[in-house]
C-alpha cells in the first residue's frame, strides 16, 4: 500500500505540481532523507554551551588517582568559587571504594545490515559495495545467504559450528586465538531458532577459500565474517569497574575506572572501537585507596567544556537509524506499531542510500 501511495501516486502528484518528471518520493526514501536533514539541521543550529569541571588528583606512593567533581559548573564564577576553596593544605577524605564484576556479552553473528555497518567503519566501504562484495562470496558458496534480517541460526546449524570454527582459526589471522578457545564452552548466545527470519544468520560455510583468487575486498569482508563467528562463539568480556568518592573541603570527588580482567572475545580482532563508553582512555592514574583513609590533595584543575551537538550521520550510523528508526517516535502507538522493524530491509536500505546520492 505505502508503495503505492507514496512511491507511485506521490511521485506522479509532486512531478505534475513541480511541472518536473524527476522527482522521486518513497516510503524508505523520502524518511530516511527527512532523517538526515533533520540531524544536519539539528547540528548546525546547535549552539554549545560552556560548563566547568574542578578534579583533584590525590598520590599514593609513585601513582596517583584523578578524580572529578561529581557535578558540571554551569558559571565561570562558581567554578572559580569552587577552585579557589581547596589549597595546598586541603585533605582529602575517602568515603566509598566500590569493586564490581562485570561482562561484556560476545556480539551476535552478522546479518546483512550489521555486516554494511562494521564494514564501513573498519573498512571504509559503502553499503552498496559491502553488499556486492557479499554477493560474490556468496555465490562463490564461500558464505551463506547475505541479505538475512537474522543474527541467529538454528540448533542445527549450531552442531556444524565447531567443525565451521576449526576451518577459521586455520587462517593465520585467527590463529593465536584459536590455542586459547575452549571448545567445552562455546557461547550460544546467537543460538536461537525462534528468532531466525527466512534465512540465518551470516556464517562461513567451511569451503575453504583461496585467498589469492580472491579480491581484496573480498578477502577483507571474509575475514569480518570469518572474525565475527570466532568472537561469536567466544566467551564474554570479564571486566572490573572500580569506583572511589572522596571529600575535599565538603565538595564529592569520584573516580570510575573500568579494567579489563579477562578479553574473551574481544581478542580476536583486539579493536578499540569494541571498548565501551565507561572505558575511559586518558590516563587518570591507577592508586588505590581504602574507605575512611585521609589523603593530602596534591594536585587541583579547572577545565573549560563546551556541549556538543550530536553527530551528523555516516553510512554506519545512518544504518542503524533506519534499523531502529522506531524508537525515536514521540507518538506511543506508532512507536509501538514500529518496534523492531525500522524501515526499509537489510537488502534494500544499500540501494536507498545509493539513491539518495
Amino acid at each position: 500500500k505505502a508503495d503505492w501511495l507514496v512511491g507511485i501516486n506521490a511521485s506522479q502528484a509532486l512531478a505534475i505540481a513541480s511541472g518536473t518528471f524527476n522527482q522521486s518520493l518513497g516510503r524508505v526514501q523520502t524518511p530516511t532523507l527527512a532523517m538526515i536533514c533533520a540531524r544536519f539541521k539539528e547540528n548546525r543550529e546547535f549552539v554549545p554551551t560552556d560548563y566547568w569541571q574542578l578534579s583533584v588528583t590525590l598520590k599514593k606512593g609513585d601513582d596517583f588517582r584523578q578524580f572529578r567533581h561529581v557535578e558540571n559548573i554551569p558559571e565561570k564564577t562558581e567554578a572559580d568559587r569552587l577552585y579557589d576553596r581547596i589549597t595546598a593544605d586541603s585533605m582529602a577524605t575517602i568515603t566509598k571504594t566500590e569493586r564490581k564484576r562485570g561482562f561484556q556479552a560476545p556480539p551476535l553473528l552478522y546479518d546483512l545490515t550489521a555486516l554494511q555497518k562494521d564494514c564501513n567503519v573498519h573498512l571504509d566501504l559503502s553499503a552498496e559495495k559491502t553488499l556486492a562484495v557479499a554477493q560474490s562470496l556468496y555465490e562463490k558458496k564461500l558464505i551463506s545467504y547475505p541479505r538475512t534480517g537474522s543474527r541467529y541460526i538454528p540448533d542445527d546449524v549450531m552442531r556444524q559450528v565447531p567443525d565451521l570454527l576449526r576451518r577459521v582459526i586455520g587462517m593465520k589471522e585467527f590463529r593465536e586465538y584459536g590455542g586459547t578457545l575452549d571448545w567445552d564452552n562455546l557461547s550460544t548466545r546467537s543460538v536461537n531458532a525462534g528468532k531466525v527470519t527466512d534465512h540465518h544468520a551470516l556464517t562461513v560455510t567451511g569451503v575453504q577459500p583461496v585467498m589469492e583468487t580472491l579480491t581484496e575486498q573480498e578477502q577483507a569482508v571474509y575475514r569480518m565474517i570469518a572474525g565475527r563467528m570466532l568472537e561469536a562463539f567466544s566467551p564474554a568480556c570479564e571486566k572490573e569497574t572500580l569506583v572511589i568518592e572522596a571529600t575535599v573541603d565538603g565538595l564529592t570527588f569520584r573516580s570510575h575506572s573500568v579494567s579489563v580482567v579477562k578479553p574473551g572475545w574481544r581478542a580476536v580482532f583486539n579493536r578499540s572501537e569494541d571498548k565501551e563508553n565507561d572505558e575511559e582512555t586518558e590516563n587518570k592514574g591507577t592508586a588505590r585507596f581504602d574507605g575512611s583513609e585521609t589523603v593530602p590533595v596534591s594536585g587541583h584543575s579547572l577545565a573549560k567544556k563546551k556541549t556538543m551537538p550530536k553527530p551528523l550521520y555516516t553510512e554506519a550510523t545512518l544504518l542503524a537509524a533506519m534499523e531502529s528508526c522506531g524508537k525515536e517516535l514521540a507518538d506511543e502507538e506508532a512507536r509501538e506499531a514500529m518496534k523492531e522493524l525500522g524501515i526499509g530491509t537489510p537488502a534494500t536500505r544499500a540501494a536507498v542510500i545509493a539513491t539518495l546520492f
